[in-house]
Formats: C-alpha cells, sequence, structure tokens
C-alpha cells in the first residue's frame, strides 16, 4: 500500500517530496516506498527534488536510489532539472551519487 497510487500517478513519496516533508519521506522510504515509480508525466520523487532546490530530501533519496538517470516525459532527469534551475547543491550531490553527466535530453 506504501506505493498506491493517485489519479496523477502519485505516491505518498511524490507528495511528501512536494511539501518538503522530510520526516515523513524518510519513514516512506523505510517503510518500502520505491523512489524510481513515476506519475503521470514520468517524474521521480528525484525530478521534484531536484525541481524544488530540495538538496536535503534529494540526498536522502539518493541513497535509496538506485537510477538517478531516470527522464521523464520531456526527457529531463533530475541532472538535467537541476540545471535547468540553477540548484547547485543538487547538482553536485546528484554527481557525487553518480548521476550520468553525459545523458542526452531524449
Amino acid at each position: 500500500m506504501v506505493n498506491a497510487t493517485n489519479k496523477n500517478q502519485e505516491t505518498a513519496l511524490h507528495i511528501a517530496t512536494r511539501y518538503t516533508q522530510g520526516k515523513a519521506v524518510l519513514a516512506l522510504l523505510e517503510a518500502g516506498a520505491d523512489p524510481h515509480l513515476m506519475d503521470k508525466h514520468l517524474e521521480t520523487s528525484l525530478h521534484i527534488a531536484a525541481w524544488d532546490g530540495q538538496n536535503g530530501l534529494l540526498d536522502l533519496l539518493c541513497r535509496f536510489s538506485h537510477f538517478l538517470d531516470i527522464q521523464n516525459s520531456d526527457g529531463d532527469s533530475a541532472l538535467h532539472i537541476a540545471a535547468i534551475r540553477g540548484h547547485l547543491e543538487c547538482l553536485e550531490s546528484l554527481l557525487e551519487n553518480g548521476a550520468q553527466v553525459d545523458l542526452q535530453n531524449q
């Protein structure tokens, strides 16, 4: 049930990330929430954290994520989004955690 989705295919993890609820994000991840699940725009919680410049949450999500380079419906990875939005700390965190620097936007 921790990975149940709403009509927009958002999980509780997507929503907790969007509203910067760090304790909830950690609790969901520890309960088995899948950080790789995508909403209707093919965005993961990493995309949301990168968009909002939530570096602390992004670091936490990276610890539970094996795939940092998932591309959304626009072809953007979390790294692309952090760069577009000018979130330097998020860029650094993603790179330190192994995001691909040569991934092309599709």
